[in-house]
């Protein structure tokens, strides 16, 4: 007999093209890559970019004034090093917050992209991390990642990341 079609049943479905939101969810839960929320303390984290201090202190103040930061930032799971939330990262710590809220991520996975701002460039992830564990920081905004599943919003009240127990 021939294809599921020709014996009398209908044909399977065939999944949405690769690359889409829904087939990175697929293969983030496929591969163990979705994001992971947890609190880390300030000190294992490791910037890889370099920040605005204005847009540092314009962000301090609006997360004083709700009370909470509303999106974690996003983190590789095997080194701890930034990917997402620089500016968030430092108006924490102005903030003298000893945890701070975070998505775990496995990088290497497809799942995740990372570019230039202006999207004309990949930047090659092994060579930005080892670029971060060695102190070595990009200039403001040179990349931008984008994951192919959904981070939720997930806010975090800044009295539980000032938290003693860090």
């Amino acid at each position: 007999m021939g294809r599921d079609g020709e014996r009398g049943r209908p044909p399977r479905a065939r999944p949405p093209p690769h690359g889409g939101r829904e087939d990175g969810r697929r293969m983030a839960r496929l591969t163990g890559s979705a994001p992971h929320y947890t609190l880390l303390p300030v000190g294992r984290l490791t910037p890889h970019e370099e920040v605005d201090e204005t847009d540092v202190d314009r962000l301090t103040k609006r997360i004083r004034a709700d009370g909470a930061v509303h999106e974690p930032v996003l983190v590789d799971r095997a080194t701890e090093v930034i990917l997402d939330g620089h500016h968030r990262f430092h108006a924490l710590q102005q903030l003298g917050c000893r945890r701070i809220p975070c998505y775990c991520v496995d990088y290497l996975e497809p799942t995740i992209i990372v570019e230039t701002w202006d999207s004309r460039a990949l930047i090659d992830k092994h060579e930005l991390l080892r670029q971060a564990l060695a102190g070595e920081r990009y200039p403001i905004k040179t990349s931008r990642h984008r994951t192919l599943f959904d981070l939720p919003r997930q806010s975090t009240p800044i009295e539980t990341l000032r938290g003693e127990d860090a």
